[in-house]
């Protein structure tokens, strides 16, 4: 059926797209503790880069066995969130992050102390709510505001989605990633492999994403995170932590694809609309037309609504001006 939707661009280039429905306000937040860096839990800030991908073999009898799994970037400390906000996790968790010119690998190893109490289903895509569950989130554009997740049961069932601070999760957003994983004695092992064009991030010198970590544990109810992610704070992504060292030829993971990201209820791109004053700049040119060629695309979507946020002065009706001359330039 016909449905209206809204764009909502930002002026500055640090901040992401994110085109919301009519009926839904963003919400005015307090100020938030900083982000923690992973330098106050790390020896080393950097993620290593690796010379091959990361295999099961690799971390044989749940520990790291090879000089490539040693190389990672190894994470212990995970803590509670639910139930016991600020308590160590119940169950040992180790985290190996690394990449290699292709790809993002997260391993997992998920000790438990009572195996045969986990819970895991063979059931279809994203249904693993209740099951026994590691996974993360990546902020590629470090912005603190929006997050790819994604989680898998110890049978390599995949949840992914969008995380947004104004709209939550999403899980109707799917692309291409892939799972290996094994039940053992002590618990599971799990490998997230996530290819860079199944994401979208910016292409620097040097990368820093946000990225957090999660362990669930349903027979307690049990949500624990690397790093610390308190229900004091408000928000998921304020909280993440940093990950550097993204280093390639040119100085940067290979480039992911372009993508416009077409929700039920909004149109989402992570790369920022540009304007030298009240015109859109060349660079944001191809990103317009994506975004032009996704609607002609959809003719159930009928009405649109662009909303630019501008950096504010003293004059507020100079502001809102400036606004609406920047959102009629969009629409044009």
């Amino acid at each position: 059926m016909p449905r209206s939707i809204s764009l909502q661009a930002f002026a500055r280039a640090a901040i992401a797209i994110l085109a919301v429905t009519l009926p839904v306000l963003a919400q005015q937040r307090g100020p938030s503790q900083p982000a923690p860096n992973l330098s106050a839990e790390l020896s080393s800030l950097n993620i290593p880069r690796l010379q091959a991908s990361p295999k099961l073999a690799d971390f044989e009898s749940m520990e790291p066995a090879s000089d490539l799994a040693r190389k990672m970037l190894k994470i212990t400390t995970f803590t509670q969130k639910e139930p016991h906000d600020g308590a160590p996790a119940s169950q040992q968790t180790e985290a190996y992050l690394g990449y290699t010119d292709k790809n993002f690998y997260a391993v997992f190893l998920a000790f438990d102390k009572e195996p045969k109490k986990l819970r895991a289903r063979m059931l279809r895509r994203e249904l693993i709510d209740d099951d026994d569950q590691v996974g993360m989130l990546l902020d590629t554009f470090h912005d603190h505001r929006h997050a790819y997740y994604f989680y898998v049961n110890p049978y390599g069932i995949q949840q992914d989605g969008l995380w947004s601070e104004t709209q939550g999760p999403d899980n109707s957003f799917d692309t291409v990633w892939h799972t290996y994983t094994k039940i053992t004695s002590n618990g599971f092992m799990v490998i997230l492999e996530v290819p860079f064009k199944s994401l979208r991030f910016r292409q620097e010198s040097s990368a820093s994403w946000g990225v957090i970590l999660v362990r669930v544990i349903p027979r307690n109810g049990e949500h624990s995170f690397f790093p610390v992610n308190t229900n004091r704070v408000q928000g998921t992504p304020t909280q993440e932590g940093t990950i550097n060292g993204f280093q390639d030829e040119d100085g940067c993971p290979d480039k992911g694809e372009t993508a416009i990201i077409l929700s039920p209820d909004r149109i989402e791109t992570l790369d920022p609309i540009q304007f030298n004053g009240l015109k859109i700049t060349r660079a944001s040119t191809p990103l317009i037309e994506q975004v032009g060629a996704t609607l002609r695309a959809h003719a159930e979507i009928v009405r649109l609504r662009v909303t630019v946020h501008v950096q504010p002065t003293n004059d507020s009706e100079a502001d809102q001006a400036r606004s609406d001359k920047r959102a009629q330039a969009v629409r044009d």
